[in-house]
Parts: structure tokens; C-alpha cells; sequence
């Protein structure tokens, strides 16, 4: 037997006869797919548990023992069927005209119904009608076919000059033990197994190659300002050399002229600020050794957790590509899932605009109303929050990481999205002052999310146009 295939009539007389549905009472109604029914059955001591399913070119009806989801809210077909027959029996079982139509006579007290199963292929279908066959509910409603409620079920069936003789069908053989339905499950399970391998398989590919081409751009743009960032030194060097030939810098000057002694004495150019002092000058040059130093560790830092990234990922679709192991590939995809940052999104579940640095989550609240809602219910006392200082702008919130302390390269990304959502990104730079959550306090009458800010902290922050691309597009 290869591929997925429809009972045939001759097929459906033998699971009917081997099932032996009729005095069997009906405990329990699910629906673990859209395209099955489960109902649990008891008879004579014993529990089976049968399934209709209604998969592309597999509509068939069998024993089934797999597993049912938990906790899942019931479909409206199972709400109705859990009402009309649940602790009913079956008293009848037939296959109508010999079309793939099973006609199950259904009775709970006085009350009986009809439980019509169309197995075809184009039209699958469960339809419960009353004694006089107007439809109560149908698992699929279909108005162009008048499968709604209210409506009157005639089975259509092909007429007998238009079917196939029992010569053109055969009972398919299908290898191992047990009766017919037995292995007729048996052999679904495996084909559905097959294609969920597959279908899995080819969704975590398309993942992960996009990850590894995100991490290899990713890789380049921090290798660029690595490249950029690497001659941090020389800061160092030039506020020595100002520090120096001090006697030889005049109030006013906005060049300085020495023997650079760190390159073989050749005479070099320093510029200066016209209104600072030459220490002044020259602590500035230490103030951007300082933070170039800084920035290129981080970067360096970063640039290995990539390449680490890129290395795992590579090795993860290897073995995607190679394995058949279905466990594997759903706990890969779980993983791959929970690893993924919130996307940038301005939705009701998640206000503001979401940002991902160093693996620290950003926040940014641009209305009141953001920002109500994210002290609300979206951010704790030991995140922090950045605004910038005596002008409009957005609340930005770093969520905490528990044992983890917030890099400098982190709150200054913060920093640059605070003044770029603000009035002052025009002027490219700002003061802005930094606590944690549990430090800001309602002003009682206040608008919503005005808030006063205690024990804050100080930090100025010039716009970082290559920062700033990396959030927008990272």
C-alpha cells in the first residue's frame, strides 16, 4: 500500500464489521484536529476509542489509540454533540447505498438521532439530523450544499448504474498483525508521522537558514565597526602627546604642533577646542579613549557570541537535514521559537516598540498611553526606565535579567532611542536620567503615565547613526 488513500466501499463493509458498533454507548466527544472526531465507545466491559478522519485523500474510520490534547476548549460541533448524545447508544451501524455515506442510528431515552459520516473525498463530511432527517448540526456547515441547520439531509449516493462494480475495488493488503482497522491505523500513523518529519523538517530549514544568513550580516556589520573601532590607542596616545607640550598651547589655540614620540618623532597636528584648557583637551581625548576601549571589547564580545550563534546554527541544520528523528526536530523547533525576540510590534498585547541589544529586551512607550500600559502590566520593579531630560519624549524601559548587570553598550542603545523618540533628535544629542522601576512614583491626579522619577542616575547621549541601524534593523 503506497500513499494516503480513501476507504473504498469494500474497505468500509469490513471495519464496520469488525468494529460491531451497534449496543456500544458513547462516553465522551472530541475533536483533537479540525479534520477528526474522536468518540470513546463502551461495550461489554470493554473501552475503545474510535476516530473519523477526514485527511486530504485519507478519509477513513478506525480504532484509534493515540493520544488527545489536553484542556482544550471544545469546538462548537463537540459542545453540540456532547449535548445530543453523549451516554447514548448506538443501535444500528449501515452503510448507506454502498456510496461511502455510514448511517449511525443514535437514541438516548426517547430521543433519536441520525449520525450521517460522508467519506468522500471532495466533501467530507458528519451530519446529525433528527428522526425526519432535518439537520440539527453538521461538523462542516455548507450552505451551498444546504448542510446547515434547519435544513432537510437527503444522501445523495451515486445511482447504481454510475457505480463501480465490486470487481474494479479490492481490499488493499497491508503488512503486520491484528485485524483490517488495526492496521489501517497502524499504517496512517505512520504516513501522518512521515509527513509531520517532513513537513517539520522543511519548515525549521527555511528557520534556520534565515538565521544564519541574519547572523552572517549580523557578523559583517560587527566586524566593520571592529575595524573601525580599532584604533582606539591612538585617543590615548594624542591626550599624552597634549599632555606633554602643555607650555606649548596658547589659550585659543585650535591646533597643536608636536613631535609625535609614539611614531618615531614624526611631527604630527592635534586639534583642539578653542574653549577648553589643554588638560581639558586632553581628558577628552582620555574620555573617548575610555569609551572606544569599551565599545570595542563589547563589540568584541558580541562578535564571538555571533560567531558561536553562527556555529550552532550551522550544526543545527545539519542534523535537521540529516535526521529522521521527529522528537528531535519539535524540540528544535520549541527551542527555536522560545529563542526568537519579540518582534517589533505596536499591537494591544504588547504596547510600544520592542528592541533586542546584547540580549537585554528594549522597550519604548511613545504615548501616554504606552506608557500607562507598560508600568501597568508590562515591566517590574527592577527593570529600568530612561527619559530624556526637561523635553518631550518616549519612556524606554530595559527589562532585568536576573544575575545580570546592564552593560554600558546596552544603556547606551537605550539612551539613543530615548533621544531619537524625543524633540531633542533634532539637536543629535542629550541628558537624560536612568532609574529602576520601583524608583518612579504616581503623581497622584496625574495623566496616565506620568510618572516622578527618585534616586535617578545621569547619562548624556549623542545620536549613533550605525547604533541605531543595528536596533531598527536587528
Amino acid at each position: 500500500m503506497t500513499g494516503k488513500k480513501s476507504l473504498n466501499r469494500l474497505e468500509i463493509d469490513l471495519v464496520l464489521q469488525e468494529l460491531n458498533l451497534p449496543g456500544s454507548r458513547i462516553q465522551e466527544i472530541a475533536q483533537p484536529t479540525i479534520q477528526e472526531l474522536v468518540l470513546d465507545l463502551y461495550k461489554q466491559g470493554e473501552s475503545r476509542r474510535l476516530v473519523f478522519s477526514f485527511a486530504d485523500n485519507a478519509c477513513r474510520f478506525h480504532l484509534f489509540h493515540g493520544q488527545l490534547p489536553k484542556n482544550r476548549k471544545p469546538q462548537r460541533f463537540v459542545s453540540f454533540l456532547r449535548a445530543h448524545i453523549r451516554n447514548a447508544h448506538i443501535v444500528s451501524a449501515v452503510h448507506v447505498n454502498q456510496d461511502r455515506i455510514l448511517k449511525l442510528e443514535i437514541r438516548r431515552g426517547e430521543n433519536t438521532v441520525h449520525f450521517w459520516v460522508r467519506m468522500w473525498t471532495n466533501a467530507p463530511n458528519i451530519i446529525v439530523t433528527d428522526a425526519q432527517h432535518v439537520i440539527l448540526d453538521a461538523m462542516f456547515r455548507r450552505p451551498k450544499r444546504n448542510e446547515i441547520s434547519g435544513k432537510l439531509f437527503t444522501p445523495e449516493g451515486s445511482p447504481p448504474s454510475a457505480q463501480k462494480s465490486d470487481k474494479e475495488f479490492s481490499i488493499r493488503e497491508i503488512p503486520g498483525e491484528g485485524s483490517f482497522q488495526e492496521r489501517l491505523e497502524i499504517f496512517f500513523a505512520s504516513e501522518e508521522k512521515a509527513n509531520e518529519l517532513e513537513t517539520l523538517r522543511e519548515l525549521l530549514q527555511k528557520q534556520l537558514i534565515a538565521k544564519e544568513s541574519k547572523l552572517a550580516a549580523s557578523k559583517k556589520k560587527i566586524e566593520k565597526s571592529l575595524e573601525e573601532s580599532g584604533e582606539y590607542q591612538r585617543f590615548r596616545e594624542i591626550g599624552d602627546l597634549i599632555i606633554s607640550n602643555m607650555s606649548m598651547i596658547q589659550p585659543g589655540d585650535r591646533w597643536l604642533t608636536c613631535e609625535d614620540y609614539y611614531h618615531d618623532k614624526q611631527p604630527v597636528e592635534i586639534e583642539l577646542e578653542v574653549n577648553k584648557s589643554g588638560i581639558e583637551n586632553a581628558e577628552q581625548y582620555y574620555e573617548k579613549y575610555k569609551k572606544s576601549r569599551n565599545r570595542h571589547q563589547y563589540l568584541t564580545e558580541e562578535l564571538k557570541t555571533v560567531e558561536k550563534d553562527c556555529e550552532e546554527t550551522r550544526m543545527m541544520l545539519e542534523k535537521v537535514e540529516q535526521t529522521n528523528d521527529l522528537h528531535f526536530l519539535q524540540e528544535t523547533d520549541k527551542k527555536l521559537r522560545t529563542s526568537l525576540p519579540p518582534k517589533q510590534t505596536d499591537d494591544k498585547t504588547s504596547p510600544g516598540k520592542t528592541y533586542q541589544s546584547a540580549g537585554f529586551t528594549i522597550i519604548v512607550g511613545k504615548t501616554a498611553k504606552e506608557n500607562e500600559a507598560l508600568l501597568r502590566r508590562h515591566v517590574r520593579g527592577n527593570d529600568y526606565w530612561l527619559h530624556v531630560r526637561d523635553t518631550a519624549g518616549a519612556y524606554v524601559f530595559i527589562k532585568n535579567k536576573p544575575g545580570k548587570t546592564i552593560p554600558l553598550e546596552v544603556l547606551l542603545d537605550a539612551g539613543n532611542l530615548a533621544v531619537f523618540f524625543s524633540k531633542a533628535k533634532s539637536s543629535g544629542k542629550a541628558d537624560l536620567y536612568y532609574t529602576q522601576v520601583k524608583y518612579l512614583k504616581k503623581i497622584k491626579g496625574a495623566k496616565a503615565g506620568l510618572v516622578l522619577a527618585t534616586q535617578e542616575k545621569n547619562i548624556a547621549v549623542t545620536l549613533d547613526e550605525t547604533r541605531l541601524h543595528r536596533l531598527f534593523n536587528g
